[in-house]
């Protein structure tokens, strides 16, 4: 006969961020301050994501119906601005985990690579900076562009 063991499970609704057990953080050794302050960043870097993607949406919603690219293209440069940041940051978190990783669990066998978040928000940003170059090529008659 086999001894099995069941663990419990929480099940919880949707919320925004991520929680962080109190178990896992003994067991690694970590306080609580520190996993406080993870998630508050992590926090901060998904709203950075989703405002992102809220300023692309206003930005192709502008260009497809304004005559007029002086906003849109205002708001393009903001929104390639901060994609690029966002990006950044992304990549910087990756980085800093995936160096960090054996000391922070020793013993363990983690491995961090870039996951699908990290190309997308590449994409997103090489994108935006294209546009940002085609709408100040129509705006400024610049690369062979004219009305």
């Amino acid at each position: 006969m086999l001894n099995t063991i069941k663990a419990q499970q929480a099940c919880y609704g949707p919320q925004l961020g991520y929680t962080v057990p109190i178990s896992l953080l003994s067991l690694v050794g970590l306080s609580s301050a520190l996993a406080d302050v993870a998630q508050t960043t992590l926090l901060t870097l998904l709203v950075l994501h989703l405002i992102c993607a809220g300023l692309s949406v206003i930005n192709f919603i502008l260009i497809l119906f304004l005559h007029s690219h002086h906003v849109a293209l205002a708001v393009s440069i903001i929104t390639a601005i901060l994609a690029t940041v966002v990006f950044a940051v992304d990549v910087a978190l990756v980085l800093s985990v995936r160096d960090n990783i054996d000391s922070l669990f020793s013993g363990g066998d983690f491995v961090v690579n870039f996951g699908s978040g990290v190309w997308m928000i590449l994409a997103a940003m090489v994108l935006t900076w294209m546009m940002v170059i085609v709408l100040s090529a129509q705006r400024y008659y610049f690369c062979g562009v004219r009305r």
